[in-house]
């Protein structure tokens, strides 16, 4: 089983470039990077690809990022998203009362969004066994539902929903990387740097995305 992550690479001036598979996103409405996070603010800014980068099938995925919400909203706020309502549509945020959901399937938990205003890392991970969440490396959220990937709708967003609904995140997101297969415990765990996996990051100037291997 090889998962490899699908890389969204840098954001670079007004455009996301993709080392890995050249697949190339746009900054919208006023989204900026400074020194390699991306900043938004929660009323109309978010970043966007050119493809659907969240790869669906039986393998499952995995999303692992860092993000620092500025403050609590009070409403529906997306940290990435893909595909459309109902289909079942894919997100990784929280709700108006503050605790995380994924996507249509996994629409409500009693995992709340950490309140410190400070930086945490988030992990998703999701397949034939079932679908995990982590914050700062531990296991808050376990389901015995996979997550489905929609083929349609809209393509991978940072920071808002997908089309029609805003839903946007007003803080940073920082470090983000998509794999083609479910991370083990110890591979989230190990994130920057496992023992079993080959890590390239990306430019200083960007998103600080990067792409990963297992088994190499």
């Amino acid at each position: 089983d090889q998962p490899r992550s699908r890389g969204l690479g840098d954001v670079y001036k007004r455009q996301v470039i993709d080392n890995v598979g050249g697949q190339n996103g746009t900054l919208v409405n006023g989204a900026t990077v400074s020194g390699g996070v991306l900043s938004l603010n929660g009323a109309s800014q978010f970043a966007e690809f050119g493809t659907k980068l969240i790869p669906g099938g039986a393998g499952g995925f995995s999303i692992t990022m860092d993000a620092k919400e500025t403050a609590p909203s009070g409403t529906f706020v997306e940290l990435i998203s893909q595909g459309f309502a109902f289909a079942p549509g894919f997100y990784l945020g929280h709700d108006a009362a503050g605790n995380f959901r994924f996507g249509d399937q996994i629409n409500s938990t009693s995992v709340a969004y950490p309140t410190d205003n400070a930086e945490h890392a988030f992990a998703l991970t999701s397949g034939i066994s079932g679908t995990i969440f982590y914050i700062d490396g531990s296991v808050v959220f376990t389901s015995a539902t996979q997550l489905l990937m929609p083929t349609g709708g809209t393509n991978t967003r940072l920071g808002a929903q997908y089309d029609s609904f805003g839903e946007y995140f007003n803080g940073t997101i920082d470090n983000v990387r998509i794999y083609d297969g479910v991370l083990t415990a110890s591979e989230v765990t190990g994130v920057p740097t496992p023992a079993t996996m080959a890590l390239f990051v990306v430019g200083l100037v960007g998103l600080g995305v990067a792409r990963r291997m297992r088994g190499v």
